[in-house]
């Protein structure tokens, strides 16, 4: 259960930071 819920963590902070970086390259 707890594994399940890290991995969905993980995914959503990996694609926060991706979709933050894509967002500076694009403001500059």
């Amino acid at each position: 259960m707890w594994f399940f819920i890290g991995i969905i963590i993980g995914a959503l902070v990996l694609g926060f930071i991706w979709w933050l970086r894509r967002k500076n390259l694009n403001l500059t």
